[in-house]
């Protein structure tokens, strides 16, 4: 029988990225004529790994564990495991519960300790998949500063979440893992996976960088503000708020001229900005076969590869010890 484990520290209650990612090994493990002769040989088994690493994070948590015993007993037989988490692009060093990061889940040293709890030595190989958007991505994260599917230099490379989590735990297991620096998606009926490519990555960190200006919030709340009084003034004097806003909308040189015109002009230019970022992102979708980076170690050899690099074929990162 293969199994093939699906580790959620994405979304606390299995809701969200993970139900798609579960779906998708699902389909992927299954499906087609010759799988379905074998369907029973192919088992695809979600945990939800929250709890757990909740304890351990308090150092409540112990291999005598049942629970934990119970997931080692699943694991250790694993064809492959994915493990799902969320990653944002300007972060090297945690993960996060959230796509939109905020507090952290925990750090690569922290996942790497509580995997190898989850993880009994044994002969084989494991083949683990870090499913967490810009896992792999390094520290010089703008694609203007460094091409992130070109020849990045061994120091940028050990600067990535996956890097550091791969040394930590590469040191006790016998481990392939792959890792994707840019954002994941995966196709809940297919189990295809795709990459969101570098000019969209670059649009997604332009975009975020914009949100968190701090003129954004106050402006946006002071034209909910004004939206909300043309709205009890009645239905005249809102459908002239909604035309004056419409008019700064698509006439980004009118100038403000008074204070109300200044609301709706302030908030209007940042949702321009903002569209013309998704824009970007739209105009250039993620890819199958993109941005994929394999990580294996051979006794004291680390070898790097670039599953799919600008010409489409395998680029060697790096091959020497790791550090």
């Amino acid at each position: 029988m293969s199994r093939y484990i699906v580790i959620n520290l994405a979304d606390r209650g299995g809701f969200g990225a993970i139900s798609s990612l579960f779906a998708g090994v699902t389909a992927r493990r299954t499906r087609g004529a010759f799988a379905s002769l074998f369907l029973a040989q192919h088992e695809v088994e979600l945990i939800d790994a929250f709890d757990l690493l909740d304890d351990d994070l308090i150092g409540q948590l112990h291999y005598g564990d049942h629970r934990v015993q119970a997931v080692r007993n699943r694991i250790l037989g694993a064809k492959k495991i994915y493990l799902a988490t969320h990653g944002i692009a300007t972060n090297v060093d945690n993960c996060f519960a959230s796509a939109a990061g905020g507090l952290a889940l925990c750090n690569y040293r922290q996942l790497a300790s509580f995997m190898m709890a989850l993880m009994p030595t044994r002969d084989t190989t494991y083949d683990l998949a870090l499913v967490m958007c810009y896992g792999a991505r390094t520290q010089t994260y703008r694609t203007t500063q460094l091409d992130q599917q070109g020849m990045v230099p061994v120091q940028e490379l050990r600067t990535s979440f996956a890097y550091k989590f791969f040394r930590e735990i590469s040191r006790h297991r016998k481990i392939r893992m792959t890792a994707r620096t840019g954002a994941v998606g995966f196709d809940s009926t297919t189990g295809r996976s795709t990459v969101e490519q570098e000019i969209a990555v670059e649009a997604s960190i332009d975009k975020e960088v914009l949100l968190r200006q701090p003129n954004v919030i106050p402006a946006t709340q002071a034209y909910r503000q004004a939206e909300i009084q043309a709205a009890n003034g009645g239905n005249d004097t809102y459908d002239a708020f909604r035309q004056l806003s419409q008019a700064f909308k698509a006439d980004p040189n009118r100038v403000a001229g008074n204070a109300e015109e200044q609301v709706i002009q302030d908030y209007q230019d940042i949702i321009r900005q903002k569209e013309q970022y998704i824009a970007i992102m739209d105009a250039n979708m993620p890819q199958a076969k993109y941005g994929k980076i394999v990580y294996t170690r051979t006794g004291g050899t680390l070898r790097i590869v670039n599953k799919y690099a600008h010409n489409g074929g395998e680029l060697l990162l790096y091959q020497g010890l790791m550090t």
